[in-house]
């Protein structure tokens, strides 16, 4: 069985896919370029995941989780904000993603902006999610 921070990724994977405007491809940790027809796309990977607490056995972690959306064209933040925004009220309308955490919190943005054969920008917004493991077993 995988990590529950391997769960908690695939869930928002899962969340994700087919659920964003423009149609956005969404990946995980995905590290080769994104083409212009795979774009709009929307990568989800780790940023770190850091144990807390520890107590009666469990652990206490929160998950640093990135969500990178990527666009080609003219003012391409403006072409992710409704991908964005579809995102993150997917992501938020159950903040224990069907009870793998107890909670998650939103965390800072950025966006950078880069010369292609089109302007291609990425944003990437991060959430904390603070999930409870065994502490002999990062599955359950």
């Amino acid at each position: 069985m995988p990590s529950k921070r391997e769960q908690i990724l695939s869930a928002v994977v899962t969340l994700l896919t087919g659920a964003t405007p423009a149609g956005a491809n969404v990946f995980r940790s995905r590290v080769t370029a994104i083409g212009r027809e795979e774009s709009p796309a929307i990568i989800v990977r780790p940023e770190e995941d850091i144990p807390e607490k520890q107590f009666a056995g469990m652990t206490i972690s929160t998950l640093a989780m990135a969500i990178d959306v990527y666009t080609r064209g003219d003012v391409p933040d403006q072409l992710a904000d409704p991908i964005i925004a579809a995102a993150h009220a997917r992501i938020m309308a159950d903040p224990t993603l069907s009870g793998l955490a107890s909670l998650t919190l939103q965390g800072p943005a950025k966006w950078e902006m880069h010369e292609a054969d089109q302007t291609a920008g990425f944003a990437t917004f991060l959430y904390h999610v603070r999930y409870t493991t065994k502490v002999y077993d990062l599955t359950q």
